[in-house]
């Protein structure tokens, strides 16, 4: 993962970051109630100049094998983010 010599979290740091030498971190998930297991690591190395904010929704952007458990927990997600989408006016 990368290393960033920063105090807080400045976005201008990290797309700083991003510029010079793109940006590394591991996400990891627990399955059931077993410890956190890497899962992958993700890289980012541009921006997108065409977009200022870039919505984060999993919902629309997951593999389809992936299933989100509990289902109760998966069903009130799917909610809030349908919500979010119609607030923001993205669809």
């Amino acid at each position: 993962t990368s290393d960033i010599d920063a105090p807080g979290l400045s976005l201008e740091v990290i797309r700083d970051q991003i510029d010079s030498d793109g940006i590394e971190f591991d996400i990891e998930q627990a399955p059931g109630t077993a410890g956190f297991q890497p899962l992958a690591r993700l890289t980012l190395r541009h921006l997108d100049p065409s977009r200022d904010d870039i919505g984060f929704d999993p919902i629309l952007h997951s593999d389809e094998d992936v299933r989100l458990v509990p289902g109760w927990l998966a069903d009130f997600r799917r909610a809030a983010y349908r919500r979010s989408r119609e607030g923001r006016d993205t669809g």
